[in-house]
């Protein structure tokens, strides 16, 4: 029954264990999904605005036409897996060098087929072709392109859009442009999750900017006293965080240093104090640094004395007045002295003092006794108690 019930209890410790990780596991997991859905976001509305302001510099309206260039751009990015943020900022490019739209448009197109046919991405594609849209026609061959030296800039422009046609469409039906397409998509619903929670995440953008400004604008004593504040707070949470999970701890500590050779302790414990004092006399010259560093040297030699002693819990956990295994492993046994023992899970560990109350009948037969002194009754007594106790033993009490 004992070994039933403790078996259960270790069954439910376990799941809730593991329901504990998973929950912060996939608590950690959306958060993060969130915040790199308002960074895509982020990346996104300034890809945008750059494209808003390179067409209001050539006098055209981005919002009027907005809706329409959207799908155009969204309609390329299905076909040749080339994303809407590089579309856009191709745009913004060709727009400021052109002043039209539509020809942008012509031009963006062909860049995509040369970006994937000479294997460049789409802002050298892009400049390649105004290059050649000025007839300098030396910087297309660098890229391996031969074009007649007379040719002018719409020629060179043909030749490069009769040479990469069909290029970025062809690798948009690849496996690979498959998979580029996805993510892409997936981008794309990253940037609406991101604009839902871009309405809380500007008002606190907005707030902290405001108290990076308040911090900025305060006399240089008060910004000392600040920083020197929060440096203060966080060595005491550190240092008070370590100091209790090692309070906790010295319980189990002292049990256990009961199997321990106390000399080598005492030398072991000297070393290491004297090894932390040399390193703290060290640093703790240095101005301002100094005592963070000691402060946070000590939190750390805490902080891992106390992971240490908690790792060892279940061998400094003792049994010395009875109880059952929850889990098994080391213990301390033994009311006449601490004895270690290693125990399976669901064992019970029994007082010998608890047996006075049990009525147990032996019998022990003696072939041969001799009897010389008083000093042999007490010996003959003694022999039979350790019979006794052997006994109890083998009877699991």
């Amino acid at each position: 029954m004992l070994d039933q019930i403790s078996r259960t209890i270790q069954d439910m410790n376990r799941q809730m264990r593991w329901a504990g990780v998973a929950m912060i596991g996939m608590g950690l997991a959306i958060t993060g999904m969130m915040a790199l859905a308002v960074k895509a976001t982020a990346e996104e509305e300034a890809g945008t605005e750059k494209l808003r302001i390179a067409m209001r510099n050539v006098g055209l309206n981005y919002d009027a036409v907005s809706k329409s260039l959207e799908a155009t751009i969204d309609a390329q990015q299905q076909k040749t897996a080339v994303s809407d943020s590089e579309q856009r900022d191709s745009l913004a490019m060709l727009i400021t060098a052109t002043g039209d739209l539509n020809e942008a448009l012509r031009l963006n197109s062909i860049a995509m087929d040369v970006a994937r046919g000479v294997g460049v991405d789409l802002a050298t594609a892009d400049r390649m072709l105004m290059y050649a849209r000025e007839g300098n026609i030396g910087m297309l061959r660098r890229y391996g392109i031969q074009i007649e030296d007379n040719a002018s800039g719409e020629q060179a422009l043909a030749v490069l859009q009769a040479r990469f046609a069909g290029q970025a469409e062809a690798y948009g039906n690849t496996l690979a442009g498959q998979a580029e397409i996805l993510k892409n998509n997936m981008d794309d619903v990253k940037e609406s999750i991101g604009a839902c929670l871009m309405v809380a995440v500007r008002p606190f953008l907005a707030d902290l900017s405001k108290m990076a400004m308040w911090f900025k604008n305060l006399d240089p004593f008060w910004q000392k006293l600040i920083a020197y504040g929060a440096g203060a707070t966080g060595i005491f949470l550190t240092l008070g965080g370590a100091f209790l999970m090692f309070v906790s701890m010295i319980p189990n500590l002292i049990r256990g240093l009961a199997m321990l050779n106390l000399a080598n302790l005492r030398n072991a414990a000297s070393a290491a104090v004297a090894a932390v004092a040399g390193a703290a006399r060290a640093v703790a010259g240095v101005p301002v640094v100094g005592p963070f560093l000691v402060a946070g040297a000590v939190a750390a030699m805490l902080a891992a004395l106390g992971y240490g002693i908690s790792k060892a819990k279940s061998l400094f956990t003792g049994l010395e007045k009875g109880g059952i295994v929850i889990g098994g492993g080391g213990f301390v046994v033994g009311e006449r002295g601490p004895e270690l023992a290693y125990l399976p899970r669901g064992a019970a560990v029994t007082p010998l003092s608890s047996l006075a109350t049990t009525n147990i009948s032996n019998q022990f037969y003696i072939r041969q006794i001799v009897i010389r002194e008083e000093a042999d009754i007490r010996k003959v007594a003694q022999a039979l108690e350790e019979l006794q106790a052997r006994k109890n033993r083998g009877l699991g009490l």
